[in-house]
Protein backbone atom coordinates (compact mmCIF):
# COMPACT_ATOMS: atom_id res chain seq x y z
CA UNK A 1 0.00 0.00 0.00
CA UNK A 2 1.57 2.93 -1.20
CA UNK A 3 1.59 6.56 0.88
CA UNK A 4 -1.24 8.86 0.34
CA UNK A 5 -0.38 10.73 -2.42
CA UNK A 6 -1.49 14.02 -0.86
CA UNK A 7 1.00 14.34 1.59
CA UNK A 8 3.94 16.04 0.95
CA UNK A 9 7.41 15.12 1.23
CA UNK A 10 8.53 15.95 4.99
CA UNK A 11 5.06 16.66 6.03
CA UNK A 12 4.72 16.04 10.08
CA UNK A 13 2.17 16.00 11.77
CA UNK A 14 1.62 18.12 14.68
CA UNK A 15 -1.61 16.43 16.04
CA UNK A 16 -3.01 12.91 16.34
CA UNK A 17 -6.02 12.49 14.22
CA UNK A 18 -9.21 10.47 15.70
CA UNK A 19 -8.07 7.36 14.61
CA UNK A 20 -4.73 7.50 16.03
CA UNK A 21 -6.27 8.80 19.41
CA UNK A 22 -8.37 5.47 19.17
CA UNK A 23 -5.49 3.32 18.64
CA UNK A 24 -3.77 5.25 21.03
CA UNK A 25 -6.52 4.40 23.97
CA UNK A 26 -6.38 0.97 22.41
CA UNK A 27 -2.63 0.39 23.69
CA UNK A 28 -2.76 1.98 26.90
CA UNK A 29 -6.32 0.06 27.84
CA UNK A 30 -4.25 -3.37 27.51
CA UNK A 31 -2.59 -2.40 30.14
CA UNK A 32 -4.55 -3.74 32.69
CA UNK A 33 -4.37 -5.95 36.33
CA UNK A 34 -2.50 -9.10 34.80
CA UNK A 35 -0.49 -7.91 32.06
CA UNK A 36 -0.52 -5.84 28.68
CA UNK A 37 -3.36 -7.86 26.89
CA UNK A 38 -5.96 -9.72 28.65
CA UNK A 39 -8.31 -10.84 26.01
CA UNK A 40 -7.71 -14.50 25.76
CA UNK A 41 -3.89 -14.95 26.07
CA UNK A 42 -3.24 -11.93 23.97
CA UNK A 43 0.38 -11.37 24.75
CA UNK A 44 3.35 -13.41 25.91
CA UNK A 45 4.91 -10.70 28.70
CA UNK A 46 3.17 -9.82 31.38
CA UNK A 47 3.82 -6.27 32.91
CA UNK A 48 3.33 -7.07 36.68
CA UNK A 49 2.78 -4.74 39.85
CA UNK A 50 4.27 -5.19 42.26
CA UNK A 51 8.31 -6.67 42.16
CA UNK A 52 8.64 -10.16 43.08
CA UNK A 53 11.25 -9.42 46.14
CA UNK A 54 8.54 -7.79 47.95
CA UNK A 55 5.85 -10.30 46.61
CA UNK A 56 7.81 -13.02 48.61
CA UNK A 57 8.73 -10.38 51.58
CA UNK A 58 5.03 -11.01 52.41
CA UNK A 59 4.72 -14.58 51.46
CA UNK A 60 7.17 -14.92 54.42
CA UNK A 61 5.04 -16.83 57.63
CA UNK A 62 5.64 -14.38 60.28
CA UNK A 63 4.17 -11.19 59.53
CA UNK A 64 6.27 -8.17 58.40
CA UNK A 65 6.64 -4.19 58.17
CA UNK A 66 7.12 -1.80 55.23
CA UNK A 67 8.16 1.73 54.77
CA UNK A 68 7.26 3.01 51.73
CA UNK A 69 8.99 6.32 51.26
CA UNK A 70 8.86 9.46 48.60
CA UNK A 71 7.57 13.01 47.70
CA UNK A 72 4.37 13.83 46.73
CA UNK A 73 3.35 13.11 43.60
CA UNK A 74 5.98 9.95 43.07
CA UNK A 75 2.94 7.48 43.19
CA UNK A 76 3.17 5.81 47.06
CA UNK A 77 -0.47 5.40 47.65
CA UNK A 78 -0.89 3.88 44.10
CA UNK A 79 1.66 1.49 45.13
CA UNK A 80 0.27 0.68 48.20
CA UNK A 81 -3.43 0.24 46.79
CA UNK A 82 -1.72 -2.34 44.18
CA UNK A 83 -0.28 -4.21 47.20
CA UNK A 84 -3.52 -5.20 48.09
CA UNK A 85 -4.33 -5.82 44.58
CA UNK A 86 -1.85 -7.69 43.12
CA UNK A 87 0.01 -9.71 46.66
CA UNK A 88 -2.22 -9.25 49.78
CA UNK A 89 -5.73 -11.36 50.84
CA UNK A 90 -8.18 -9.19 49.98
CA UNK A 91 -10.18 -10.29 52.54
CA UNK A 92 -8.22 -9.55 55.82
CA UNK A 93 -6.46 -6.50 54.07
CA UNK A 94 -7.25 -2.80 55.18
CA UNK A 95 -6.22 -0.02 53.75
CA UNK A 96 -6.35 2.97 56.53
CA UNK A 97 -7.02 6.33 54.96
CA UNK A 98 -5.74 9.39 57.15
CA UNK A 99 -5.69 12.25 54.41
CA UNK A 100 -7.79 11.40 51.62
CA UNK A 101 -11.60 10.36 51.86
CA UNK A 102 -12.78 6.81 50.28
CA UNK A 103 -15.07 8.99 47.95
CA UNK A 104 -11.80 10.91 46.82
CA UNK A 105 -10.18 7.52 46.59
CA UNK A 106 -12.60 6.27 44.44
CA UNK A 107 -13.10 8.90 42.21
CA UNK A 108 -8.81 9.02 41.80
CA UNK A 109 -8.36 5.63 41.19
CA UNK A 110 -11.60 4.45 39.13
CA UNK A 111 -10.44 0.88 39.04
CA UNK A 112 -11.59 0.03 42.50
CA UNK A 113 -14.84 -0.14 41.70
CA UNK A 114 -13.97 -3.39 39.84
CA UNK A 115 -13.99 -4.75 43.49
CA UNK A 116 -16.24 -4.28 46.38
CA UNK A 117 -13.36 -2.13 48.12
CA UNK A 118 -15.67 -0.13 50.88
CA UNK A 119 -15.47 -2.84 53.62
CA UNK A 120 -11.31 -2.62 52.99
CA UNK A 121 -11.08 1.66 53.27
CA UNK A 122 -10.93 2.91 56.59
CA UNK A 123 -11.76 6.61 56.40
CA UNK A 124 -9.73 8.58 59.57
CA UNK A 125 -10.41 11.86 58.57
CA UNK A 126 -14.16 10.78 59.31
CA UNK A 127 -13.08 9.36 62.51
CA UNK A 128 -11.46 12.22 63.75
CA UNK A 129 -14.49 14.10 63.32
CA UNK A 130 -16.17 12.05 65.41
CA UNK A 131 -13.89 12.02 67.86
CA UNK A 132 -13.73 16.00 67.75
CA UNK A 133 -17.79 16.03 68.72
CA UNK A 134 -18.49 13.56 71.35
CA UNK A 135 -15.14 13.42 73.42
CA UNK A 136 -15.54 11.61 76.64
CA UNK A 137 -15.33 13.32 80.17
CA UNK A 138 -11.82 12.57 81.93
CA UNK A 139 -13.61 10.47 84.77
CA UNK A 140 -14.85 8.42 82.02
CA UNK A 141 -11.78 8.23 80.68
CA UNK A 142 -9.73 7.01 83.70
CA UNK A 143 -12.89 4.41 84.59
CA UNK A 144 -11.74 3.08 81.08
CA UNK A 145 -8.50 3.22 81.62
CA UNK A 146 -8.57 0.84 84.85
CA UNK A 147 -10.96 -1.69 83.79
CA UNK A 148 -8.80 -1.82 80.94
CA UNK A 149 -5.47 -2.01 82.95
CA UNK A 150 -6.84 -5.24 85.52
CA UNK A 151 -8.07 -7.12 82.48
CA UNK A 152 -5.04 -7.25 81.10
CA UNK A 153 -2.98 -8.25 84.25
CA UNK A 154 -5.48 -10.72 84.41
CA UNK A 155 -4.85 -11.84 81.06
CA UNK A 156 -1.19 -11.92 81.23
CA UNK A 157 -1.05 -14.21 84.85
CA UNK A 158 -3.70 -16.73 83.20
CA UNK A 159 -1.28 -17.19 79.91
CA UNK A 160 1.67 -17.82 82.44
CA UNK A 161 -0.07 -20.86 84.17
CA UNK A 162 -2.67 -22.12 80.91
CA UNK A 163 -0.06 -21.27 77.55
CA UNK A 164 -2.95 -21.36 74.85
CA UNK A 165 -2.75 -22.93 71.78
CA UNK A 166 -5.72 -21.08 70.16
CA UNK A 167 -4.86 -19.15 67.37
CA UNK A 168 -4.60 -15.55 68.18
CA UNK A 169 -8.00 -13.50 68.45
CA UNK A 170 -7.27 -10.49 70.22
CA UNK A 171 -4.93 -7.84 68.81
CA UNK A 172 -2.45 -6.56 71.42
CA UNK A 173 -2.87 -3.01 72.81
CA UNK A 174 -0.41 -2.06 75.33
CA UNK A 175 1.92 0.38 73.13
CA UNK A 176 -1.14 2.26 72.07
CA UNK A 177 -2.78 2.00 75.29
CA UNK A 178 0.44 3.76 76.63
CA UNK A 179 0.13 6.65 74.01
CA UNK A 180 -3.47 7.18 74.82
CA UNK A 181 -2.77 8.56 78.08
CA UNK A 182 -1.53 11.38 75.93
CA UNK A 183 -2.84 11.43 73.08
CA UNK A 184 -6.71 11.28 71.82
CA UNK A 185 -5.72 8.50 68.87
CA UNK A 186 -9.24 6.79 69.35
CA UNK A 187 -8.83 6.72 64.98
CA UNK A 188 -6.08 4.17 66.16
CA UNK A 189 -8.27 2.56 68.10
CA UNK A 190 -10.45 1.88 65.78
CA UNK A 191 -8.09 0.17 63.43
CA UNK A 192 -7.06 -2.13 65.83
CA UNK A 193 -10.78 -3.03 66.29
CA UNK A 194 -11.30 -3.48 62.78
CA UNK A 195 -8.38 -5.72 62.61
CA UNK A 196 -9.65 -7.50 65.54
CA UNK A 197 -12.12 -8.62 63.46
CA UNK A 198 -10.10 -10.49 60.61
CA UNK A 199 -8.32 -12.73 63.06
CA UNK A 200 -7.69 -14.89 63.57
CA UNK A 201 -6.22 -15.11 59.95
CA UNK A 202 -3.52 -13.40 58.88
CA UNK A 203 -4.21 -9.75 58.57
CA UNK A 204 -2.52 -6.71 56.73
CA UNK A 205 -2.78 -3.03 57.46
CA UNK A 206 -1.50 -0.10 55.26
CA UNK A 207 -1.81 3.56 57.09
CA UNK A 208 -1.80 5.94 54.72
CA UNK A 209 0.33 8.09 55.63
CA UNK A 210 1.95 8.17 59.15
CA UNK A 211 2.43 12.09 59.03
CA UNK A 212 -1.74 12.31 58.58
CA UNK A 213 -1.91 11.11 62.70
CA UNK A 214 1.35 12.44 63.61
CA UNK A 215 0.09 16.09 62.24
CA UNK A 216 -3.10 16.11 63.76
CA UNK A 217 -2.32 14.96 67.38
CA UNK A 218 1.07 16.30 67.72
CA UNK A 219 2.51 12.98 68.35
CA UNK A 220 6.20 12.05 66.86
CA UNK A 221 6.10 9.62 63.82
CA UNK A 222 8.57 7.47 65.60
CA UNK A 223 5.88 6.44 68.50
CA UNK A 224 2.96 6.06 66.50
CA UNK A 225 5.44 3.47 64.36
CA UNK A 226 6.81 2.05 67.21
CA UNK A 227 3.17 1.65 68.47
CA UNK A 228 2.30 -0.34 65.29
CA UNK A 229 5.24 -2.10 65.04
CA UNK A 230 5.21 -3.37 68.79
CA UNK A 231 1.21 -4.23 68.90
CA UNK A 232 0.97 -5.42 65.44
CA UNK A 233 3.44 -7.39 64.20
CA UNK A 234 5.83 -8.16 66.70
CA UNK A 235 2.56 -8.93 69.03
CA UNK A 236 -0.21 -9.92 67.39
CA UNK A 237 1.21 -11.48 63.73
CA UNK A 238 -0.42 -8.56 61.64
CA UNK A 239 1.68 -7.29 58.73
CA UNK A 240 2.14 -3.41 58.38
CA UNK A 241 2.68 -1.10 55.81
CA UNK A 242 3.42 2.38 56.63
CA UNK A 243 3.51 5.60 54.05
CA UNK A 244 5.28 8.34 54.89
CA UNK A 245 6.72 11.45 52.88
CA UNK A 246 9.96 12.17 51.89
CA UNK A 247 12.99 10.24 50.25
CA UNK A 248 15.85 11.35 53.04
CA UNK A 249 14.01 10.75 56.26
CA UNK A 250 15.68 7.27 57.73
CA UNK A 251 14.92 7.73 61.21
CA UNK A 252 12.00 4.85 61.02
CA UNK A 253 14.50 2.67 59.03
CA UNK A 254 15.25 0.39 62.28
CA UNK A 255 12.27 -0.18 63.52
CA UNK A 256 11.13 -2.08 60.51
CA UNK A 257 11.60 -5.29 58.34
CA UNK A 258 11.86 -3.45 54.88
CA UNK A 259 12.30 -0.14 53.25
CA UNK A 260 11.49 1.97 49.67
CA UNK A 261 11.41 4.97 48.18
CA UNK A 262 9.48 5.94 44.82
CA UNK A 263 11.03 8.22 43.33
CA UNK A 264 9.96 11.03 40.06
CA UNK A 265 13.23 12.31 38.45
CA UNK A 266 14.17 13.11 34.74
CA UNK A 267 15.95 11.74 31.34
CA UNK A 268 16.19 14.70 29.14
CA UNK A 269 13.83 16.47 30.41
CA UNK A 270 11.00 13.62 30.19
CA UNK A 271 9.32 12.61 33.32
CA UNK A 272 10.27 9.04 34.47
CA UNK A 273 9.13 7.15 37.70
CA UNK A 274 11.83 4.43 39.93
CA UNK A 275 11.24 2.10 42.81
CA UNK A 276 14.48 1.29 44.89
CA UNK A 277 14.28 -0.96 47.58
CA UNK A 278 16.85 -0.48 50.22
CA UNK A 279 16.46 -3.62 52.48
CA UNK A 280 14.01 -6.66 52.62
CA UNK A 281 15.03 -8.06 55.83
CA UNK A 282 15.58 -12.05 55.12
CA UNK A 283 15.09 -11.53 50.91
CA UNK A 284 18.18 -11.86 48.35
CA UNK A 285 17.36 -8.76 46.03
CA UNK A 286 18.82 -8.90 42.86
CA UNK A 287 17.77 -5.76 41.42
CA UNK A 288 17.18 -2.57 43.74
CA UNK A 289 16.36 -0.14 41.52
CA UNK A 290 13.09 -0.35 38.95
CA UNK A 291 11.12 1.33 36.43
CA UNK A 292 7.40 1.83 36.69
CA UNK A 293 4.23 3.72 35.38
CA UNK A 294 1.20 4.54 37.02
CA UNK A 295 -0.88 4.38 33.38
CA UNK A 296 -4.98 4.30 33.81
CA UNK A 297 -4.37 4.27 38.52
CA UNK A 298 -2.07 1.47 38.23
CA UNK A 299 1.49 0.51 39.67
CA UNK A 300 3.17 -1.33 37.27
CA UNK A 301 6.75 -2.37 37.11
CA UNK A 302 8.53 -2.39 33.40
CA UNK A 303 11.10 -4.96 34.59
CA UNK A 304 13.95 -5.76 32.18
CA UNK A 305 14.03 -8.28 29.39
CA UNK A 306 16.90 -10.95 28.85
CA UNK A 307 19.22 -11.25 26.10
CA UNK A 308 17.27 -14.23 24.72
CA UNK A 309 14.05 -12.47 24.70
CA UNK A 310 15.72 -10.13 22.18
CA UNK A 311 15.19 -12.08 18.90
CA UNK A 312 12.66 -11.63 16.48
CA UNK A 313 11.85 -15.20 15.15
CA UNK A 314 8.42 -15.29 14.25
CA UNK A 315 6.71 -14.45 10.26
CA UNK A 316 6.19 -10.75 10.71
CA UNK A 317 2.54 -9.01 9.81
CA UNK A 318 2.42 -6.22 7.64
CA UNK A 319 0.91 -3.16 9.03
CA UNK A 320 -1.11 -0.52 6.67
CA UNK A 321 0.39 2.76 6.11
CA UNK A 322 -2.24 5.78 7.00
CA UNK A 323 -2.63 8.59 5.58
CA UNK A 324 -0.29 10.39 7.59
CA UNK A 325 2.56 7.93 6.43
CA UNK A 326 4.43 5.08 6.72
CA UNK A 327 3.77 2.82 9.04
CA UNK A 328 7.15 2.06 11.58
CA UNK A 329 5.76 -2.16 11.56
CA UNK A 330 5.00 -0.79 15.33
CA UNK A 331 1.42 -0.23 15.44
CA UNK A 332 1.68 1.39 19.05
CA UNK A 333 4.30 3.31 17.59
CA UNK A 334 2.99 4.65 14.56
CA UNK A 335 -0.05 6.15 17.14
CA UNK A 336 2.61 8.05 18.92
CA UNK A 337 3.94 9.20 15.69
CA UNK A 338 0.48 10.91 14.43
CA UNK A 339 -0.06 7.91 12.17
CA UNK A 340 3.30 7.20 10.77
CA UNK A 341 6.75 8.28 9.30
CA UNK A 342 5.68 11.27 6.31
CA UNK A 343 7.28 10.26 2.92
CA UNK A 344 10.44 12.22 2.61
CA UNK A 345 11.37 11.85 5.90
CA UNK A 346 15.19 12.16 7.60
CA UNK A 347 15.04 10.16 10.89
CA UNK A 348 17.72 10.22 13.44
CA UNK A 349 17.67 7.30 16.15
CA UNK A 350 19.84 8.03 18.44
CA UNK A 351 21.52 5.12 20.80
CA UNK A 352 22.29 5.97 24.18
CA UNK A 353 25.12 4.20 26.16
CA UNK A 354 25.32 0.35 26.87
CA UNK A 355 22.44 -0.29 23.95
CA UNK A 356 23.25 -3.73 22.46
CA UNK A 357 22.60 -3.93 18.42
CA UNK A 358 19.84 -6.23 19.38
CA UNK A 359 17.75 -3.79 20.94
CA UNK A 360 18.32 -1.72 17.75
CA UNK A 361 17.38 -3.80 15.66
CA UNK A 362 13.90 -4.62 17.40
CA UNK A 363 13.00 -0.95 15.91
CA UNK A 364 14.86 -0.94 12.80
CA UNK A 365 13.81 -4.48 11.89
CA UNK A 366 10.25 -4.65 11.55
CA UNK A 367 10.60 -1.14 10.33
CA UNK A 368 12.46 -2.56 7.26
CA UNK A 369 10.15 -5.71 7.07
CA UNK A 370 7.14 -3.76 6.62
CA UNK A 371 8.73 -2.09 3.97
CA UNK A 372 9.27 -5.26 2.01
CA UNK A 373 5.85 -6.74 2.92
CA UNK A 374 4.54 -3.69 1.42
CA UNK A 375 5.69 -3.54 -1.92
CA UNK A 376 8.75 -0.86 -1.21
CA UNK A 377 12.42 -1.60 -1.45
CA UNK A 378 14.87 -0.97 1.57
CA UNK A 379 18.83 -0.06 1.00
CA UNK A 380 21.17 -1.29 3.99
CA UNK A 381 24.61 0.22 5.45
CA UNK A 382 25.39 -1.99 8.16
CA UNK A 383 27.06 -1.62 11.31
CA UNK A 384 28.92 -3.79 13.76
CA UNK A 385 30.45 -6.34 11.56
CA UNK A 386 26.93 -7.50 9.70
CA UNK A 387 27.00 -8.72 5.93
CA UNK A 388 24.37 -9.03 3.68
CA UNK A 389 24.40 -12.44 3.86
CA UNK A 390 23.70 -11.98 7.52
CA UNK A 391 19.90 -9.33 6.63
CA UNK A 392 18.99 -11.85 3.77
CA UNK A 393 19.29 -14.76 6.22
CA UNK A 394 17.58 -12.82 9.36
CA UNK A 395 14.72 -11.19 7.21
CA UNK A 396 13.80 -14.27 5.27
CA UNK A 397 12.71 -16.10 7.93
CA UNK A 398 10.41 -13.07 8.99
CA UNK A 399 9.85 -11.81 5.53
CA UNK A 400 9.15 -14.10 1.86
CA UNK A 401 12.45 -14.90 0.76
CA UNK A 402 12.27 -14.13 -2.55
CA UNK A 403 11.01 -10.56 -1.43
CA UNK A 404 14.09 -10.17 0.20
CA UNK A 405 16.08 -10.54 -2.44
CA UNK A 406 14.09 -8.75 -4.55
CA UNK A 407 13.98 -5.52 -3.07
CA UNK A 408 16.83 -5.40 -0.09
CA UNK A 409 19.90 -4.29 -0.99
CA UNK A 410 22.74 -4.10 1.69
CA UNK A 411 26.19 -2.12 1.39
CA UNK A 412 29.51 -4.32 1.19
CA UNK A 413 32.78 -3.54 1.03
CA UNK A 414 34.24 -5.37 -1.73
CA UNK A 415 35.75 -8.64 -1.29
CA UNK A 416 37.70 -10.72 -4.20
CA UNK A 417 37.93 -13.70 -1.94
CA UNK A 418 33.61 -13.41 -1.69
CA UNK A 419 31.05 -13.84 -4.03
CA UNK A 420 29.18 -10.73 -4.31
CA UNK A 421 27.43 -11.04 -7.45
CA UNK A 422 24.24 -11.45 -5.77
CA UNK A 423 21.21 -9.02 -6.29
CA UNK A 424 20.74 -8.25 -3.06
CA UNK A 425 24.57 -6.92 -2.59
CA UNK A 426 25.70 -3.49 -3.28
CA UNK A 427 29.49 -3.56 -3.44
CA UNK A 428 31.52 -0.36 -2.75
CA UNK A 429 35.21 0.42 -2.57
CA UNK A 430 34.90 2.60 0.82
CA UNK A 431 37.82 4.92 -0.27
CA UNK A 432 35.94 7.58 -2.23
CA UNK A 433 32.37 8.79 -0.26
CA UNK A 434 31.14 10.37 -3.87
CA UNK A 435 32.01 7.78 -5.85
CA UNK A 436 29.92 4.95 -3.34
CA UNK A 437 27.29 7.80 -3.55
CA UNK A 438 26.85 7.56 -6.67
CA UNK A 439 26.72 3.76 -7.13
CA UNK A 440 24.57 3.74 -3.70
CA UNK A 441 22.19 5.76 -5.86
CA UNK A 442 22.06 4.17 -8.95
CA UNK A 443 20.53 0.98 -7.09
CA UNK A 444 18.11 3.23 -5.25
CA UNK A 445 16.84 4.54 -8.17
CA UNK A 446 16.86 0.92 -9.25
CA UNK A 447 14.58 -0.09 -6.60
CA UNK A 448 12.39 2.96 -6.93
CA UNK A 449 11.28 1.65 -10.74
CA UNK A 450 10.66 -1.51 -9.72
CA UNK A 451 8.51 -0.88 -6.70
CA UNK A 452 6.88 2.90 -7.62
CA UNK A 453 7.79 4.22 -4.39
CA UNK A 454 11.25 5.27 -2.76
CA UNK A 455 12.82 3.18 -0.81
CA UNK A 456 13.43 2.87 3.38
CA UNK A 457 17.36 3.61 3.64
CA UNK A 458 18.85 2.61 7.21
CA UNK A 459 22.15 4.16 7.04
CA UNK A 460 24.96 3.23 10.07
CA UNK A 461 26.56 6.31 10.63
CA UNK A 462 29.24 4.37 13.03
CA UNK A 463 30.26 2.76 9.61
CA UNK A 464 30.78 5.56 7.88
CA UNK A 465 32.55 7.49 10.66
CA UNK A 466 35.30 4.77 10.43
CA UNK A 467 35.88 5.37 7.04
CA UNK A 468 35.42 8.73 6.09
CA UNK A 469 36.25 12.33 6.84
CA UNK A 470 33.68 14.68 8.87
CA UNK A 471 33.63 17.09 5.74
CA UNK A 472 33.29 13.77 3.75
CA UNK A 473 30.61 11.98 6.04
CA UNK A 474 28.69 15.35 6.04
CA UNK A 475 28.30 15.61 1.98
CA UNK A 476 27.29 12.26 1.64
CA UNK A 477 24.33 12.66 4.17
CA UNK A 478 23.28 15.70 2.62
CA UNK A 479 23.10 14.01 -0.68
CA UNK A 480 21.08 11.15 0.78
CA UNK A 481 18.82 13.24 2.48
CA UNK A 482 17.96 15.18 -0.82
CA UNK A 483 17.56 12.04 -2.50
CA UNK A 484 14.81 10.46 -0.23
CA UNK A 485 13.00 14.38 -0.34
CA UNK A 486 13.21 13.66 -4.08
CA UNK A 487 11.96 10.35 -4.49
CA UNK A 488 9.72 10.42 -1.18
CA UNK A 489 11.45 7.59 0.47
CA UNK A 490 12.63 7.56 4.18
CA UNK A 491 16.44 7.58 5.50
CA UNK A 492 16.61 6.50 9.15
CA UNK A 493 20.43 7.33 10.11
CA UNK A 494 21.42 4.91 13.25
CA UNK A 495 23.47 7.21 15.66
CA UNK A 496 25.91 4.92 18.02
CA UNK A 497 27.32 6.76 21.65
CA UNK A 498 30.66 8.50 20.89
CA UNK A 499 29.78 10.28 17.54
CA UNK A 500 29.04 13.55 18.67
CA UNK A 501 29.71 16.01 16.05
CA UNK A 502 27.99 13.86 13.34
CA UNK A 503 25.29 13.19 15.40
CA UNK A 504 24.45 16.52 15.47
CA UNK A 505 25.37 17.25 12.00
CA UNK A 506 22.22 14.93 11.36
CA UNK A 507 19.51 16.06 13.77
CA UNK A 508 20.14 19.19 11.98
CA UNK A 509 19.05 18.24 9.24
CA UNK A 510 16.46 15.38 10.61
CA UNK A 511 12.72 16.13 10.99
CA UNK A 512 12.35 13.43 13.41
CA UNK A 513 14.60 12.59 16.39
CA UNK A 514 14.15 9.54 18.14
CA UNK A 515 16.66 8.57 20.92
CA UNK A 516 17.30 4.62 22.58
CA UNK A 517 17.90 4.97 26.36
CA UNK A 518 18.81 2.43 29.32
CA UNK A 519 16.98 3.31 32.44
CA UNK A 520 17.40 0.25 34.94
CA UNK A 521 18.37 -2.58 32.70
CA UNK A 522 14.97 -1.31 30.84
CA UNK A 523 14.88 -0.03 27.62
CA UNK A 524 12.97 3.19 26.75
CA UNK A 525 12.50 5.06 23.52
CA UNK A 526 10.68 9.02 23.22
CA UNK A 527 11.00 11.72 20.71
CA UNK A 528 13.35 14.66 21.16
CA UNK A 529 11.44 16.18 17.62
CA UNK A 530 8.57 16.20 17.65
CA UNK A 531 8.83 15.60 21.45
CA UNK A 532 6.75 12.56 23.04
CA UNK A 533 6.52 10.54 26.67
CA UNK A 534 9.00 8.35 27.50
CA UNK A 535 7.85 5.16 26.01
CA UNK A 536 8.95 1.30 28.04
CA UNK A 537 9.83 -1.28 24.83
CA UNK A 538 7.81 -4.02 26.01
CA UNK A 539 10.14 -7.08 23.73
CA UNK A 540 7.85 -9.88 23.38
CA UNK A 541 5.73 -11.15 20.87
CA UNK A 542 2.25 -9.49 21.23
CA UNK A 543 -1.21 -8.80 19.57
CA UNK A 544 -0.88 -9.78 15.78
CA UNK A 545 2.54 -11.06 15.82
CA UNK A 546 4.22 -7.82 16.60
CA UNK A 547 7.95 -8.19 18.41
CA UNK A 548 7.76 -4.96 20.39
CA UNK A 549 5.00 -3.04 22.43
CA UNK A 550 5.47 0.41 23.53
CA UNK A 551 3.96 1.22 26.98
CA UNK A 552 4.15 4.85 28.41
CA UNK A 553 5.93 5.74 31.48
CA UNK A 554 3.62 7.87 33.34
Amino acid sequence: MGVNKGLPAGAWPRRVGPENQDRRVIYRQRVRRTGVNLEDGEGSRNITGIPEPIRDFFHEPSARSLLVKGASGTGKTTFVLQLIEDVLPFDTSIYFSTRVSDEALYSHFKWLKEKEWRESILDASKEVLKVMRATSTPEELEEVAEKVEILNASKDFLSTIYPSEEPQRAVVRARLEKLCENYPLDELNKLYSSLERKLPERAYVIVDSLEGIAEKWEVPVTKIMSALQKDLVEGTNVSVIAVIEGEGDNSLDFLVDGTLTLHRSELDGHSIRELEIHKLRGMLIKASRWLFTLIDGHFRLLPPHPALDRAIMSPMKAVPDSEMGYSTGHPALDALLGGGIPAGSRVLLEVGQYIPNDVVSMITTPMACNFLMNGRGVMIVPEGGETAEDYKTKYSLLVDPVTVEENMRVAEKINPSRDQNKPYIVALEYQDALKDFGIWDKASLSLRERTGTGPLRILGLETQESRFGVEEIREVISLVSESVRADGGVLVTVAKPGLVDATQRVANSANLHIRLARVDNSFVLYGVEPETEILYMQIGQTEGGYPVDFIPVV
